[in-house]
């Protein structure tokens, strides 16, 4: 279950039931856990955090190409 497209939020996924039964992190230590997904074309970019992600733009220097 998650809202958004190209970069989603979720609120229950397979992938928080696996850090929840996989690792020994839980709701008390390090805190609750948020799944943030980044859907690209030919990827997904999982992560999972107590805060939320940091993004920023980069632009390519189209003269190194």
């Amino acid at each position: 279950m998650y809202k958004g497209s190209a970069f989603a939020v979720y609120s229950k996924s397979r992938y928080l039931d696996f850090i929840e039964v996989g690792t020994i992190a839980d709701d008390i230590d390090p805190g609750p856990f948020k799944h943030y997904g980044i859907h690209a074309l030919n990827h997904i970019i999982d992560v999972v955090s107590t805060e939320p992600p940091s993004i920023s733009v980069i632009q390519r220097d189209r003269e190194q190409e």
